[in-house]
């Protein structure tokens, strides 16, 4: 077996055990709360499975997974009061249930299990994008690592703080998971997907533009792709349409030429795509749910300062391969016009701009390391005086780069699961709620008609279309119909000072609800006793003391009218 032979399997086989560690160290924190859950560490508690970050969403896809699990494909939003229209489609999530259906285990847990397989399927396909990317397996696999753990400046500034009193620092890195693969290792196993699927559509797009022969096919299946992106997690399709249509340009300024067949590759791909965007855009100008989760959803682009600390070293480098452009290699390019075109499109007006980041690590990984490559090591070499040595000896060299940015790199990574793992040990909302609310909540699924409505407080709310598959009045932030003002409501409804019983009563009565779950949750939001209302019956009661859930009834009787 040949050096390159036995350095291609080594850097392969260390990618693997890499890719396997990271799986299983992100899924640490689940684990450890799963066991104190499962042998009753804190017998009132139940671990729901959610993590602190983007708990309310999760709780969406749980409801989603649930509705799946009853056979459904097209999905309805529990999370209002109002009626809306069962068209909403999301094939990763519909999968998931419909594995739930078959196998009987519980939508946490096929959640649970979605993130290492998702995962293993995203480093896998990773994988082969950096073999177009990279002639040399250590280039590869110092590359694979930069897109595994990325990072910026705030794990740096957060170990600061922690040791010596520096000020707090803050970036997108904190809070877009679809900006760090081990963040999303930790938090949501669709980010996972739509990853892998990114990658997919863009080796597709590599090798229709490489393989004229065969180019209609590889468009056409780059379409379908982008179609599954699109019901899967659509603000990614919105990149990938970026990167699909500026790449050509790259292309053409690198080779100076006229794209003609890239441009027809990309308009052969999207135009298999446009039925899905059709779709779409009639779903969220239709149905009442999904056009209010568009305007309540915003999610604004980040300052430009903010930007660069969560872009980190790796994205100065990324910056600074722009300057090689005319070096790079038609994989690099992609990736090129792939970064460029991402820090383009979340300055569009956009209701979604910071979503559209999704992915950009691993663009910002290839270029990092073509631009270590290409000069910073080699200028490294000739200040140390380091005799030029083999070709494969300075794939090497990059990956000790590498490794010499890791206090710079790897922070965030550390930090973030240590935050996390920090808010699971709290054994607080919404990682773990009463036992006697989830007992509560599965009365409610058993016991009530299928179009019943659940007046809670927010928390408690979030938690009704998944453990109780039933709507609440007040739920998810972005989903519950005119959120704001039903919140003010829901405040008020729990308030003795700000509210009377009949006031109450009619609130309940606009909103069609028959059923009122009081749990800590709602005694927190104010101390209003239902059990003084004579319009309300007692129906179920869980527990005792602070920790019991009680379930009542709007009484139908007229004289109580």
């Amino acid at each position: 077996m040949s050096g390159d032979a036995r350095a291609d399997r080594l850097a392969a086989r260390l990618a693997l055990l890499v890719g396997i560690v990271t799986i299983l160290v992100a899924q640490f924190p689940h684990v450890q709360a799963w066991r104190a859950n499962r042998k009753q560490y804190f017998p009132e508690k139940f671990y729901t499975g959610a993590v602190t970050t983007g708990a309310e969403d999760t709780m969406t896809y749980w409801g989603w997974m649930e509705q799946a699990r009853k056979g459904h494909f097209f999905f309805q939003d529990l999370y209002t009061p109002e009626e809306s229209p069962r068209n909403y489609i999301n094939v990763f999530f519909w999968a998931l249930g419909s594995i739930t259906r078959l196998t009987g285990r519980s939508v946490g847990l096929i959640y649970a299990l979605a993130r290492p397989l998702a995962g293993a399927v995203v480093l896998y396909m990773l994988w082969r994008l950096l073999g177009l990317a990279f002639e040399k397996p250590w280039q590869r696999f110092a590359c694979f690592v930069l897109a595994v753990f990325p990072g910026g400046w705030e794990g740096l500034a957060c170990y600061l703080e922690r040791n010596h009193g520096f000020a707090h620092v803050t970036s997108p890195g904190w809070w877009i998971p679809e900006m760090n693969t081990f963040f999303s290792l930790m938090v949501f196993p669709h980010f996972l997907a739509g990853f892998a699927i990114m990658i997919g559509i863009a080796l597709l797009m590599i090798r229709a533009w490489s393989e004229p022969s065969r180019w209609v096919r590889h468009a056409v299946w780059t379409g379908v792709l982008l179609t599954v992106l699109t019901f899967v997690h659509p603000y990614d399709t919105v990149t990938m349409l970026g990167v699909l249509w500026s790449a050509p340009g790259v292309l053409a300024l690198v080779e100076r030429r006229l794209p003609r067949h890239e441009i027809n590759v990309t308009l052969v791909a999207s135009a298999v795509w446009v039925p899905s965007l059709v779709y779409n855009w009639l779903v969220f100008r239709s149905n009442p749910a999904m056009k209010a989760w568009d305007l309540q959803n915003l999610m604004y682009t980040p300052d430009w300062d903010r930007l660069a600390i969560a872009l980190g070293i790796s994205g100065l480098l990324a910056a600074a391969a722009w300057f090689g452009i005319e070096r790079m290699n038609r994989t690099q390019l992609v990736m090129a016009a792939w970064f460029a075109s991402t820090l383009l499109l979340i300055q569009l007006p956009l209701r979604f701009q910071r979503r559209m980041l999704g992915g950009v690590q691993f663009p910002i990984a290839v270029l990092a390391v073509f631009t270590l490559s290409t000069w910073v090591v080699p200028a490294v070499a000739r200040q140390l005086r380091i005799v030029p040595a083999r070709p494969s000896a300075s794939g090497k060299r990059v990956l000790v780069a590498v490794l010499l940015l890791a206090p710079l790199q790897f922070l965030t990574p550390y930090y973030l699961m240590d935050i996390e793992k920090a808010n699971i040990r709290r054994i607080g909302y919404p990682s773990w709620i009463a036992r006697t609310d989830v007992n509560a909540l599965h009365y409610i699924r058993d016991n009530t008609p299928e179009d019943a409505r659940v007046m809670a407080s927010y928390e408690t709310g979030n938690l009704v279309p998944v453990f109780a598959s039933r709507r609440c009045v007040l739920g998810h932030y972005g989903l519950t119909i005119d959120a704001d003002a039903k919140s003010v409501e829901v405040r008020r409804f729990f308030d003795p000072e700000a509210s009377d019983d009949a006031w109450r009563r009619h609130l309940m009565e606009r909103y069609e609800s028959e059923w009122l779950l009081w749990t800590g949750r709602e005694r927190e939001v104010g101390a209003w006793d239902p059990s003084t209302a004579n319009w309300l019956t007692e129906v179920h009661r869980e527990g005792r003391g602070d920790n019991r859930a009680i379930l009542y009834r709007v009484t139908t009787s007229e004289a109580n009218r």
